[in-house]
C-alpha cells in the first residue's frame, strides 16, 4: 500500500482509538484508494480523527499526569535553592553555585537522550523512567556527603528532570485534536507554578523543624507517586504506535 507523508488509522486495527476511528466511520480518506484499502478496514487521517471525536476522559488524564510530572520538575528544581542557606554549614560557600549548575546541565542530558529514547520506545516508558530516576537520585542526595557526591546526584537528577521535561508536552499534544492541542499545553505548564508553591510549602513546613535531609526526602516522594501513576495510568501515545508500526497494540 502506498500512503505518503501522512499518519493513516486503520479503524478496525487499532484498538485503543477505536472510539476515535468510530466517529469517522462514514469518512473516506483522500489519502487512500478504494483498491488500497481493500480488507484493511477504513481509514482515515490522525489528525482528522482527533478532530472527529470529542475530547474524553482518557485524554483529560493523560494531561493530568502530564501536568503533575511538569509540577514534579518545578519541585526538583526548585528545592536546591531552599537549601543552600542550610548546606553553607556543610560545603564551602563558593562551591554552592555548583549545585545549582549540575542540574541544568543534567537537564540538557536529560533532554537530548529522553527525545531519542521517546522516538524509540515511547513516550510512557521514557515518562516512567524519568520520574523513578528522579525519586531515585533524590533520595540518593539526601543521604550523600562531600561536594562532589552532592553534586554527581543534582547532576542525575537533572538528567530525570530535562528527560520528563519534553515528554509531557509531546505526550499531552499527541493525545489532543488541533483545536484543543493549545488548551492542553497550556494546562500542562501552569502545573509548573503548582510545583512551585508546594516546594515552598514543603521549605516552611520541614526545614525550621529538621534537617534538610528530611525536606529532600519528602521533596523525592511525589516523583515516585507519579512514576508509579504513570505507570499504571497512562496509556501510550497512539501517535508514536502509528509510526512505529504497532498498529496492533
Amino acid at each position: 500500500m502506498s500512503i505518503h507523508h501522512r499518519n493513516i488509522v486503520a479503524r478496525d486495527n487499532h484498538p485503543e482509538i477505536t472510539g476515535v476511528m468510530q466517529a469517522a466511520s462514514h469518512e473516506k480518506s483522500p489519502l487512500v484508494h478504494d483498491d488500497e484499502s481493500e480488507g484493511m478496514g477504513e481509514l482515515v487521517d490522525y489528525e482528522e480523527a482527533l478532530e472527529l471525536h470529542r475530547v474524553g476522559k482518557v485524554q483529560w488524564i493523560t494531561v493530568l499526569v502530564c501536568g503533575m510530572g511538569n509540577a514534579i520538575d518545578a519541585v526538583e528544581v526548585l528545592s536546591v535553592s531552599f537549601i543552600l542557606p542550610v548546606l553553607s554549614n556543610e560545603v564551602p560557600s563558593e562551591h554552592l553555585g555548583y549545585l545549582g549548575a549540575a542540574v541544568f546541565v543534567g537537564m540538557l542530558v536529560g533532554a537530548i537522550v529522553a527525545g531519542f529514547c521517546a522516538d524509540k520506545f515511547g513516550r510512557k516508558p521514557v515518562l516512567v523512567m524519568a520520574m523513578f530516576f528522579n525519586f531515585l537520585f533524590m533520595m540518593g542526595f539526601s543521604v550523600s556527603r562531600g561536594l562532589w557526591i552532592m553534586i554527581a546526584f543534582r547532576f542525575m537528577t537533572g538528567c530525570g528532570i530535562g528527560g520528563a521535561v519534553p515528554v509531557v508536552f509531546t505526550l499531552a499534544s499527541e493525545v489532543m485534536p488541533r483545536s484543543m492541542r493549545g488548551t492542553a499545553i497550556s494546562i500542562v505548564a501552569s502545573f509548573f507554578m503548582v510545583g512551585s508553591i508546594a516546594v515552598a510549602l514543603l521549605a516552611w513546613l520541614t526545614i525550621p523543624h529538621g534537617s534538610w535531609r528530611l525536606f529532600v526526602r519528602v521533596c523525592s516522594l511525589p516523583a515516585a507517586c507519579v512514576s508509579f501513576l504513570a505507570f499504571f495510568v497512562l496509556k501510550e501515545s497512539p501517535r508514536f504506535l502509528l509510526a512505529r508500526g504497532r498498529v496492533s497494540e
